[in-house]
């Protein structure tokens, strides 16, 4: 589940026009709660200065809505 997080979190940095001048980073996971939670406090701490939203779903319905980002980001 941790390379599915992670993979999620880069992919949707790596949409962002600005991902490194960003204040929030938006991470799609299909993580339990709490280990979703210990991931974004993880990430927090070592970057104080970016805020974490977190969209909890399936697996399938994720990757339906990281390609309806994917496609109104790109091309």
């Amino acid at each position: 589940m941790m390379k599915h997080t992670a993979l999620a979190a880069v992919i949707v940095t790596a949409l962002s026009t600005s991902a490194f001048a960003a204040s929030t980073l938006t991470l799609y996971t299909s993580q339990p709660n709490e280990d979703a939670q210990m991931t974004v406090t993880a990430f927090e701490k070592a970057h104080p200065d970016i805020e974490v939203k977190w969209i909890r779903d399936g697996t399938t319905k994720l990757t339906a809505r990281l390609q309806a980002v994917l496609r109104r980001t790109c091309c």
